[in-house]
């Protein structure tokens, strides 16, 4: 097995997203949503402190006005006690009436002795206490205008230190909550970074929190085990290629010394087509193995001319063809050519050619070349909308001539690993699939 090799990945600082998962809706970031329920709240609990402060200033006013009242009540009674002729005045802020005193206001006149309560009137607020004293019924009415104006003051200065705290908090919040998840955000980017051909990496968030590290050993471990179960299969594949391909090579040797020691032409074709058949198979496990490989096969990469290689899977595919009554015709410009990996194109090719000449209703099978497309289309029934893309998953098939759902399957990791896309859509008249290539040139 591979040594491993430990190193730290390096990222840039980003304030984004990567974009490689996009979403239907709007998905707010866990920092984002930290800061929103730490602003929230520490607003919500200002907010009730400072409404707690306002309605104990308001009862602290009520409070003052009652007691200013019972202090002029108790100033009567000690005056009266010295002299029962004393008449009280009224002085500013504080008004008070003697028994059916026609000035008192209407408001007042209709209180029962023992009222002390605050009464509102107009834009002002009064402190009003009804004693009876002496003989005498007494209303005392103190106005609050300078305790009004002080609270008009303090709710003021209340709103601005809302404002202020609201603003300093989501500052606050915003730095700490950034500060907390910087270690999460610079791992995930290392993650972001990983690519399946690159073993033996171990991550190494240097400064994070005790939770970071705990997420970094849980995920290095799980890239340890991923290694082996890549080696493993690496192993597999390449045992399984060259066990496959040793009895090819005696079917391969024998069908061609048949073909050279017989004359009978039945036997010549026949021996012909298990020729054929082992050298497309032999093709086929290159392939395979080519795309268990964890890099792109870029060594061996050729020129291909397009048309040239589509004539020979036409010409391969005739006595199918023959036998279905259908026909393969070609619309591919002759001066197309194209640097790839030869055998997994022919590969991809010949599945999508194989699939439409065996759903075709005895008719025309066209390759078409359209722009960095080369597209295969046949007249058929068509496929049901609703299984398209699932043609593409393992073991999924089509009609009752569909084989065992590897084709397209195979097909898919094929185009995936080299960078090029199929498509498959329905037409008039049947369907078509195309192989989207890079850019040519």
């Amino acid at each position: 097995m591979a040594s491993v090799t430990a190193f730290t990945i390096r990222m840039p600082p980003t304030t984004e997203s990567s974009g490689h998962y996009p979403s239907r809706r709007l998905r707010l970031s866990l920092g984002y949503r930290l800061s929103l329920t730490l602003i929230l709240s520490m607003g919500l609990l200002v907010t009730l402190l400072l409404v707690a402060a306002g309605q104990k200033f308001e009862r602290l006013e009520r409070a003052l006005g009652s007691e200013r009242n019972h202090a002029e009540l108790q100033l009567l009674k000690e005056e009266w006690q010295r002299n029962p002729e004393y008449q009280p005045l009224s002085v500013a802020g504080q008004r008070i009436w003697l028994d059916d005193d026609p000035s008192v206001p209407a408001y007042l006149r209709n209180l029962e002795p023992g009222f002390d309560g605050v009464i509102e009137q107009g834009d002002h607020l009064y402190a009003v206490l009804v004693e009876q004293l002496d003989g005498h019924r007494i209303i005392i009415a103190s106005e609050s205008q300078h305790i009004e104006e002080a609270e008009e003051e303090i709710g003021r200065f209340l709103r601005a230190s809302w404002i202020i705290l609201m603003l300093t908090i989501a500052a606050i919040s915003y730095l700490l909550v950034r500060h907390l998840i910087r270690p999460v955000a610079r791992f995930a980017n290392q993650i972001d970074q990983l690519a399946p051909s690159i073993r033996g990496i171990n991550l190494h968030p240097e400064g994070s929190s005790p939770e970071v590290n705990r997420m970094t050993r849980a995920f290095n471990r799980y890239l340890g085990k991923m290694d082996e179960y890549v080696e493993r299969q690496h192993a597999f594949a390449a045992m399984a290629s060259h066990e496959l391909r040793s009895p090819l090579t005696v079917i391969q040797t024998s069908a061609e010394l048949i073909a050279s020691l017989d004359n009978n032409p039945a036997i010549v074709e026949h021996s012909r087509k298990i020729l054929r058949s082992s050298q497309n198979m032999d093709a086929m496990i290159r392939s395979l193995l080519a795309i268990t490989r964890d890099y792109r096969p870029d060594k061996d990469f050729e020129s291909i001319h397009l048309l040239s290689l589509a004539q020979e899977l036409a010409d391969q595919r005739k006595p199918q063809g023959q036998r279905q009554n259908v026909s393969v015709e070609l619309e591919i410009p002759p001066d197309i050519e194209w640097t790839t990996h030869k055998e997994l194109l022919q590969m991809v090719l010949g599945n999508l050619l194989d699939n439409a000449i065996r759903h075709s209703n005895h008719s025309t099978v066209q390759m078409v070349w359209k722009k960095n497309a080369l597209c295969i289309r046949n007249q058929g029934d068509g496929i049901d909308e609703a299984m398209i893309e699932n043609l593409f998953e393992r073991g999924v098939s089509h009609g009752s001539r569909g084989g065992y759902g590897l084709g397209l399957y195979i097909s898919k990791l094929i185009a995936d690993k080299m960078g090029w896309q199929l498509r498959l859509r329905n037409v008039e008249n049947g369907t078509e699939a195309c192989l989207i290539l890079p850019p040519v040139g």
